[in-house]
């Protein structure tokens, strides 16, 4: 299990956001335009797109935009006859409180669903009037495992764009954003933070030993003292004084610590529980999970080998920095 050495407290999945379980038909309700929903927030642009059927699997960012900012609660909502998008990660917003964004892993050729809101699941709500979004729904489909589309049923299509009528402007909205060459023409998911560098160098086994500054180098600004180390046990975690640190740029975090003689060390920045290191960018993107592992001369000066285990693992983890 990893650890952390962050400022930020963690997060546990069970006091989050309510994920249950609606039928499609549960949120196909009528539009309807009343002085009461007037100043409702409406959805604008959601991404994928709706019923996009050749969406990348593996890791990506769902995102949901809305036309005003939004309080601090969310309804990502599932259906029990299709695939919800799996995360470990809780929902978060942009800065300016109009996207929602959640990063999520995507199998192959699969239909996923989700609702934002629902009939008697509510919390999309606008920050100034605490009035509700209406329920939008969300349906695309993930490649073949031959990068083939996949294939939505033109039933679910046409419930899904009966539902959907009712949030107006979405179409207004991506035109504009496509005229200024903006983040629609790519995956939001390509602006997260990547490691560039690190000392040691992930896989080095003749590290001398005695007192090192280890160091991991992004390639953007990240957000000051905000920071997840990570282990798998205390006897692979270098001894320091537990106080990691940003350089100027606020790109480099560096971390001062001891290692032994003759032994692999293992470091994780960020994992899929402790996600810390973020961008100063507006969205504040999460870091990719990537690990260090190293090892110290042995007391004759020769190299220590490294477990074919951790070898594995480090090159399956750290290939989504590519």
């Amino acid at each position: 299990m990893f650890t952390r050495i962050s400022r930020k407290k963690s997060w546990l999945a069970k006091t989050a956001v309510l994920f249950t379980s609606v039928y499609l038909t549960t949120v196909i309700t009528a539009c309807s335009t009343t002085n009461k929903d007037a100043k409702a927030p409406k959805i604008v642009a959601t991404y994928p797109k709706n019923l996009t059927n050749d969406v990348p699997f593996g890791k990506m960012q769902v995102s949901v935009t809305f036309d005003q900012a939004m309080g601090s609660g969310y309804s990502w909502c599932s259906n029990s006859k299709f695939a919800i998008p799996q995360s470990e990660y809780r929902p978060y917003y942009s800065k300016d409180l109009k996207t929602c964004y959640r990063d999520v892993v995507l199998e192959p050729d699969t239909i996923y669903y989700t609702s934002f809101n629902a009939k008697k699941f509510e919390s999309f709500r606008a920050k100034d009037t605490k009035k509700p979004s209406k329920p939008y729904v969300l349906i695309f489909a993930t490649k073949t495992l031959n990068g083939k589309p996949g294939t939505i049923p033109q039933e679910i299509i046409d419930k899904v764009n009966a539902q959907n009528n009712c949030s107006e402007g979405i179409k207004k909205f991506v035109e504009e954003k496509e005229n200024r060459n903006n983040l629609n023409k790519k995956p939001i998911s390509l602006n997260r933070p990547k490691i560039v560098k690190t000392y040691p160098k992930t896989l080095t086994n003749n590290v001398d030993a005695g007192a090192i500054t280890l160091s991991v180098e992004f390639d953007q600004k990240m957000v000051d003292g905000a920071w997840s180390w990570c282990n798998i046990s205390q006897d692979t975690f270098p001894l320091g004084d537990n106080k990691p640190f940003f350089n100027e740029d606020k790109k480099i975090c560096k971390l001062k610590a001891t290692v032994e003689p003759g032994k692999v060390y293992w470091i994780g920045f960020n994992s899929t529980r402790y996600n810390s290191f973020s961008s100063a960018s507006k969205y504040n993107f999460r870091a990719m999970p990537y690990i260090l592992v190293f090892a110290t001369k042995d007391k004759n000066g020769k190299p220590t080998p490294i477990p074919e285990k951790y070898i594995n693992a480090v090159k399956k983890v750290n290939e989504s920095q590519q």
